[in-house]
């Protein structure tokens, strides 16, 4: 068996590599776009990624309530709207829902000013359905306020949550002067 020269006289050219075999060009280019990338390494942590984290997980907070009364339909579960939106730390609460990002628990607190008379059952769904009934009043002839004690909810990414009512009577409606007597929903994230 003979030897192979390893350095040959004359270089290997272009047409001698296969085609898979990155060029100097190309390596030149990736390298210069990896260098001059403003954060090129998004797997390691960084200050600003850490507090952003941090203030994500710990800091998120909303108190929405609504700014017009909303007649309800009888016999029918009906979402609250909220449309006014006082605090929305996080910009997790739009479209009177609150939208988990990631997996994360929230305390959840509402008080609720009702204009009718006859029975409400104010219900919690989570990602359109059902979740949770948070209460069930009666009122008579006026207005009735009920504090609903404050609760952990635990989501994971993408689960979202509304307000629902069903009323049983006649002439329901859930008020939604906001004033003292304001109907509100709000929330912090606990974990």
């Amino acid at each position: 068996m003979g030897l192979k020269n390893l350095n040959p006289a004359k270089p290997i050219a272009e047409s001698d590599l296969p085609p898979e075999v990155t060029r100097d060009s190309e390596f030149i280019a990736a390298d210069a776009a990896h260098v001059n990338a403003t954060d090129p390494h998004l797997q390691y942590a960084t200050q600003a990624r850490g507090d952003a984290r941090y203030h994500r997980k710990y800091a998120q907070t909303f108190k929405a309530a609504p700014n017009t009364s909303q007649t309800l339909t009888v016999n029918t579960a009906v979402k609250i709207l909220f449309p006014f939106i006082s605090s929305n730390v996080g910009s997790q609460f739009a479209n009177s829902r609150l939208t988990a990002l990631e997996a994360e628990s929230w305390q959840i607190s509402t008080f609720l000013t009702l204009e009718m008379t006859g029975r409400i059952v104010l219900s919690l769904f989570k990602n359109g359905i059902f979740f949770r009934k948070l209460s069930d009043q009666i009122a008579n002839n006026g207005f009735s306020g009920q504090l609903i004690t404050p609760l952990p909810v635990a989501l994971v990414a993408g689960d979202f949550l509304e307000l629902y009512a069903l009323a049983f009577g006649t002439n329901s409606k859930v008020y939604g002067d906001v004033n003292l007597d304001s109907t509100l929903w709000e929330g912090y994230r606990v974990g």
